[in-house]
Parts: structure tokens; C-alpha cells; sequence
């Protein structure tokens, strides 16, 4: 390993002749030590990131994007695709969590204006219908699961029929 020497001062090694790191991580320029100038701690900055949050932003696009050209794709391509009914109680749980987040940014603006009382009143409303929308979907969940068993019952009948 080559190594080039930038200053006269001394480097303290470790068991094994390799040198001590100096932070967390490494030699400070490697990205361990403290971050700031003269040894201060290292700072939250959100500016950081910003790359992390936009990189993960882009590839849930990209899911989505892929999963709908798929559907698309697929739905076009042959006949044997049926489509299906929605059932009516996912346009009433979609209706509900819509109107939730509604309310929701209603019960935070009222908590940024100090204003309590119609803070807690927009926070119970978002509450009650949160807790609509988990019922609705959970009858959502029965109906395709009656649906399923309804489909097993069908090929078992089939299947043991004489």
C-alpha cells in the first residue's frame, strides 16, 4: 500500500501497524470526526438530504409507472382479460381518507395558530374518519375474501363432483 506524506507530524498506530481512526468513521476527510470547522459536532442540515428524499421519490414514480404500463399492457393484449366491478365501498374508504387528509391539514393549521379548541375539534373529526376508512376497508377485505371462498367452494365442488 502506498501511502504519500503530507506533514511532519507523528500518526499513532494500533495493535497491527494500522492507525487509530480520529472519528466515527475514519480520518475526518474520509467522513468520520466532526463535521463542522475546529472540532465542532456534527449539524443536522436538511439540505443533505434532499438527494436521499428525491432519489426514493423517483424510483416509487418508477413502481408506479411500470405497475400501470403493465396493467395497461396486459389488459390490451388478450382476450381473456376480464375486468372487474369495484366494489362501491372503495369509492366510500377512497372518499373517507381524502376527506380525512382534509381535516387533517385543517387540525394542523389550527395547531400552528394556537387556536386549541378547533385544533382538538378538526383532530377528532380526522380521528373519526380514519377509523370510518379502516372499517370500510376491512369490509372491503370481507367482500374479496367472500369472493375467494366463494371461488374455492366453486372448484372444490367441481373437482369433487361424481
Amino acid at each position: 500500500m502506498a501511502a504519500t506524506v503530507t506533514s511532519t507530524e507523528g500518526v499513532a498506530t494500533a495493535i497491527g501497524g494500522t492507525p487509530r481512526s480520529r472519528g466515527s468513521n475514519g480520518f475526518h476527510k474520509n467522513g468520520g470526526g466532526r463535521d463542522g470547522q475546529n472540532g465542532e459536532p456534527f449539524q443536522f442540515r436538511p439540505a443533505r438530504y434532499r438527494v436521499g428524499v428525491w432519489v426514493g421519490i423517483g424510483s416509487i414514480v418508477m413502481l408506479f409507472t411500470a405497475l400501470t404500463s403493465a396493467y395497461i399492457v396486459r389488459s390490451a393484449s388478450g382476450n381473456d382479460w376480464q375486468p372487474m366491478a369495484m366494489p362501491k365501498v372503495l369509492w366510500l374508504s377512497t372518499l373517507l381518507i381524502v376527506i380525512s387528509s382534509v381535516t387533517m391539514e385543517v387540525s394542523r393549521r389550527s395547531l400552528k395558530q394556537q387556536m386549541d379548541a378547533r385544533y382538538g375539534r378538526w383532530l377528532v373529526i380526522t380521528v373519526a374518519l380514519g377509523l370510518g376508512f379502516l372499517v370500510s376497508a376491512d369490509a372491503a377485505t370481507i367482500y374479496w375474501h367472500f369472493m375467494d371462498g366463494l371461488w374455492v367452494a366453486l372448484f372444490v365442488l367441481l373437482f369433487f363432483w361424481k
